[in-house]
């Protein structure tokens, strides 16, 4: 699928017993039904001899419940933030005190497959691919059919933008090598965004991604922090700041192409309705274009001055 690289091999094996070191970090929020056993699963699916002591790095972002409490009688280390901040901020806040080579990103509701967490990581070090990203085969949230409908426009959206093949764009269940995580961290927004924000991190600097099939379960406790309207429009400027902080040009130019179609064509047929007079709406169709195109001229090179 992609070639390996050498150096991400190397810096994801520590190099005394050649197993993988592996930070796991849960973001929560009022998780007490499930943190417990999500630590545990974890925990069980990563006690392989191929992996070093794994570090459970539960990051409990201002709960209102006993989530930090359970997390941290199953064994996990716990970090808490003192308000809710975002479950992008508690990953920032994850993979800011995390100290292996290997990060895992899963959320704590039960709905992710942690069994297939080895899969995933034996890819991640086989393949030098900076992440590899848990592609979900079905869709078991709350108001299913709308969810696949805008999850589906956001992916060919996304791949149109990136101009890549995009699997699953905002899965909770992803592995980043160190050099990603850091690189990529302060890109990622407080929001629910953040999960798409790292993946087209990734498509948009050309970085080498995969996506793995992975199950997803309904979630069988509690109930979704997912808003349809509001994290769904998060999710469509998301896609559209991280493409335009790499390829402003592929944003703006076809919106500038359309006023000048626009503007071309109402001109035309003002020129047949009018007697060869074009109206003061045609030029400022026209001039809009113009006024695009230049921006769009502008961010690309200040994009690629900045690189």
């Amino acid at each position: 699928m992609v070639e390996a690289h050498p150096d991400v091999r190397e810096a994801a094996v520590n190099p005394e017993s050649n197993k993988l070191a592996v930070t796991v970090i849960v973001p929560i929020y009022n998780e007490e039904s499930t943190v417990a056993s999500e630590v545990e699963n974890i925990d069980r699916a990563l006690a392989g001899p191929e992996f070093e002591p794994v570090e459970i790095l539960v990051v409990d972002d201002g709960s209102t419940d006993r989530s930090a409490e359970l997390a941290r009688d199953a064994g996990a280390t716990v970090i808490t933030h003192p308000v809710n901040l975002g479950q992008g901020a508690a990953i920032k806040t994850g993979i800011t005190n995390s100290k292996a080579d290997f990060i895992v990103i899963i959320d704590g509701d039960g709905t992710y497959p942690t069994e297939d967490l080895p899969k995933l990581l034996s890819f991640s070090a086989q393949s030098g691919c900076e992440q590899v990203i848990g592609d979900r085969q079905s869709e078991q949230g709350s108001l299913r059919l709308l969810r696949v409908v805008v999850k589906r426009l956001l992916r060919m959206f996304a791949a149109f933008l990136s101009g890549q093949a995009v699997g699953d764009l905002n899965s909770g269940m992803r592995v980043l090598t160190r050099d990603a995580a850091e690189r990529y961290l302060s890109l990622i927004p407080d929001g629910f965004s953040n999960s798409t924000t790292l993946t087209l991190a990734s498509l948009s600097h050309q970085g080498r991604i995969a996506f793995v099939p992975i199950d997803y379960r309904p979630r069988e406790i509690g109930t979704s922090k997912f808003r349809p309207v509001g994290d769904t429009y998060n999710m469509i400027l998301t896609v559209i700041r991280m493409v335009m902080y790499v390829d402003p040009l592929r944003v703006l130019l076809p919106v500038a192409f359309l006023f000048l179609a626009g503007g071309v064509g109402k001109s035309v047929s003002d020129a047949i309705r009018f007697d060869l007079h074009i109206t003061t709406s045609s030029v400022l169709l026209m001039m809009t274009a113009i006024q695009i195109g230049a921006i769009a001229l502008i961010a690309d090179l200040i994009v690629r001055r900045t690189r």
